[in-house]
């Protein structure tokens, strides 16, 4: 019986069951459907060969359909290299997970009882080589729990026998390697309780495959799903679709803000009587010094630093690789709409509102949030964000009020609030500065010092006009002079900002050097430095 916290009502199962549209990407695992009761057998495949490493017994078959592909060259020794290739990655995964992680070790299947014991003719781990046809890249099957604790058992693990198929046909062994390491996490994940929460499971399967393999990044496929519906709790776990391999985001933010010890931590108390997955993450948060409402917050607060909004020395590391999470509401200032009511329906779940620069007004010179709400559980912040390919930083309030200055400087207002507990409502009220008269604003060159040939002047304008630049040396003497006329607003980006090629009258790019540069526009100037250094 699986515990407490993993099943959501019917009503939820229907409200989520088709929202992820049709899936084009292979399923990572078979083992949610064992699991679930959805598939279940306990009768193993059947195979006449095997070849054996310290921990474990790989079995294949020269017949169709599951016969490898026989190439024996390297090592020449009877045995096709795929398969000598399957016992090195396992035993790595093995070395790295139990030996260098120290996780517990799977429980060998000599610990059944009598009937089920050593099925594979010694109590090694048995691996199955098979032909998946691009269904799912593997499974790990339960064998009977242990007669003294019914929340642990030993198992067997079934893997494709080429992964053509899955999008790795020119580099198949990749497959193979994020494979083993989210197929044998599972099995040791058996040795803590393999009734555990099947999003939980799932989660540290696949981020176990990016502490093993990171140069693989498979798991970047499955984030959109998650990141696309933020509404939806963070441990709902369907297994029809591919948003449960999306949820290894959290584990991944986890190891980031507290080191990758903390997920083997959250194992082990789920291992203990009375907790799950919710409840272990929960505790051991609190260990650390922090809470779980804050966490889920700043977990949500990341999640908007990712596409072209990443920042990956200080979120996710591969932020940029992942999509755009979804923005649930948008808000209209320019109308006139300065309120806005967020509603959750379930806890662990996230709101996201837009408020866009082309419905804020131009001229206020900033604006004031506060967030009001009846129910527990919720963090809320905003974020502005510059406008993209600029050196401009974002800026973010993590409190239920605040002030962001400048508003007219960013491209994005986005406003969050998250729910740890059980969802419900918020009230979001916008107060917009006061107008002010904006003059033409020219900010300091980028990048700068250079180390290119090519230099952009961030400019807002007031009304149309023309902006004049001119670079001389030290010396005053005149070396380059441009004139470019602009429209009214900002001009921040390298796409619409004015861009200067750092070439002389003679078509010669500039030395080394320090040289002054004059910026002018019809209501304001700017002198300053300009280094370049190549």
């Amino acid at each position: 019986m699986r515990k407490a916290g993993w099943v959501f009502p019917i009503l939820v199962f229907f409200q989520f069951s088709n929202i992820f549209g049709k899936q084009n990407l292979p399923v990572k695992c078979g083992t949610p459907f064992i699991l679930s009761g959805a598939k279940h057998s306990l009768a193993r495949p059947i195979m006449d060969r095997y070849s054996d490493t310290r921990h474990f017994r790989i079995w294949y078959s020269l017949a169709r359909p599951n016969r490898p592909d026989t190439t024996d060259i390297n090592p020449q020794n009877g045995i096709p290299d795929y398969v000598d290739k399957v016992k090195d990655i396992f035993e790595y995964c093995y070395s790295m997970i139990i030996n260098t992680f120290g996780y517990l070790p799977p429980i060998p299947d000599s610990s059944c009882e009598i009937g089920r014991r050593n099925v594979g003719g010694d109590d090694r781990i048995d691996v199955y080589i098979m032909e998946l046809y691009g269904s799912y890249y593997g499974e790990t099957v339960p064998d009977e729990n242990l007669y003294n604790d019914p929340t642990k058992a030993p198992g067997y693990i079934i893997i494709d026998n080429d992964y053509m198929g899955y999008g790795y046909d020119d580099r198949p062994i990749d497959a193979l390697k994020v494979t083993a390491a989210h197929e044998f996490f599972h099995l040791a994940q058996f040795a803590y309780d393999y009734t555990e929460d099947i999003w939980w499971m799932e989660a540290t399967a696949v981020f176990m495959e990016e502490q093993l393999y990171p140069y693989v990044n498979d798991y970047i496929a499955y984030i959109g799903d998650f990141l696309a519906h933020p509404e939806i709790p963070l441990n709902y776990a369907n297994t029809s679709d591919n948003r449960i391999y999306g949820t290894s985001l959290f584990p991944i933010f986890l190891s980031r803000r507290f080191g990758w010890a903390i997920v083997k931590s959250i194992w082990e108390y789920c291992a203990r009587p009375g907790f799950y997955s919710m409840s272990a993450i929960r505790r051991v948060i609190e260990e650390k010094g922090s809470n779980f409402r804050d966490e889920f917050g700043i977990f949500s607060l990341w999640n908007l630093f990712t596409g072209s909004r990443a920042d990956t020395s200080k979120y996710y590391p591969d932020g940029h690789l992942y999509p755009l999470v979804s923005i649930t509401d948008t808000m209209h200032l320019s109308a006139g709409e300065t309120t806005k009511t967020g509603t959750l329906n379930f806890g662990i779940s996230t709101k996201y509102i837009l408020l866009p620069s082309l419905f804020m007004p131009g001229n206020i010179s900033s604006l004031s949030y506060s967030f009001t709400t009846g129910d527990d559980g919720w963090f809320f912040a905003a974020v502005g964000f510059s406008p993209p390919n600029t050196d401009w930083k974002d800026t973010s309030c993590t409190d239920t009020n605040g002030t962001i200055e400048h508003s007219y400087s960013y491209s994005d207002i986005i406003f969050v609030g998250a729910n740890s507990e059980n969802g419900g409502n918020f009230f979001l009220n916008i107060i917009p500065g006061k107008a002010v008269t904006i003059t033409d604003s020219i900010r300091p060159p980028y990048p700068n010092p250079v180390s290119g040939d090519t230099v952009w002047f961030p400019i807002y304008m007031s009304d149309d006009g023309d902006v004049c630049v001119a670079i001389y040396t030290q010396g005053g003497n005149l070396i380059k002079e441009e004139s470019r006329s602009l429209k009214k607003g900002p001009h921040y980006s390298k796409d619409n900002a004015l861009k200067l090629t750092l070439e002389n009258r003679k078509n010669k790019y500039f030395s080394n050097n320090i040289y002054i540069y004059v910026v002018k526009t019809p209501k304001n100037g700017s002198i300053g430095k300009l280094a370049i250094i190549r």
